[in-house]
């Protein structure tokens, strides 16, 4: 795996536009080996919401890179991946080594959340999956949310029939996805920021 991504990564600094410059990335590869219909909505959803995105607290896309067709390895199709800024920390792995914060560093952090999050929400996007995981952490402590791969650009004027129970990780779901509703709205972001704060 180490040396497909550094052949990769080398790949990739080649069609850089100036060869000279090199940047550490982060490479999310998007799940299309067993898709018998082609290119899957949800990968083309979180594109689509990301190339729209432009915000300081907001994970950004900086190129989709596809690799040459193997029949052995991605049945003759390639392997499609988003190419992210890179992020050293997620909050999840800070929760798990009991990193302890300050009031002024849960202040930042909080801050750095709802203003991506709000950014999201008045261009009507809903995550649908924040949690600690999903919040990540540069060495400088800039946030940025991360994994648009549920993420849902909505109509608040209309009821959004497309809406599906199968949003966020369970420790992070808002009671009216646990009760049944389909009809949710910005809301559920917000009691999964609750929950990540709790």
């Amino acid at each position: 795996m180490k040396e497909h991504l550094e052949k990769f990564s080398k790949q990739y600094i080649q069609i850089q536009k100036n060869p000279n410059i090199k940047k550490v990335v982060a490479l999310k590869k998007l799940l299309i080996e067993n898709e018998n219909y082609g290119f899957p909505v949800t990968s083309i959803r979180e594109i689509m919401i990301m190339k729209r995105l432009h915000h300081k607290n907001l994970m950004s896309l900086i190129e989709i890179v596809v690799s040459k067709p193997d029949k052995e390895k991605n049945k003759d199709r390639g392997n499609i991946y988003l190419v992210l800024e890179y992020m050293e920390h997620d909050l999840s792995g800070f929760y798990k080594i009991k990193e302890k914060y300050n009031i002024s560093h849960i202040k930042c952090i909080l801050y750095q959340i709802l203003n991506g999050m709000y950014y999201l929400h008045k261009n009507n996007i809903i995550h649908r999956d924040i949690k600690s995981a999903n919040i990540l952490m540069n060495n400088k402590g800039e946030i940025k949310i991360g994994d648009f791969g549920l993420a849902r650009l909505i109509n608040p004027e209309k009821k959004n029939d497309n809406k599906t129970q199968l949003v966020v990780t369970l420790w992070y779901r808002a009671p009216e996805i646990l009760l049944g509703d389909y009809n949710y709205n910005f809301k559920i972001d917000v009691w999964s920021i609750g929950c990540v704060f709790f």
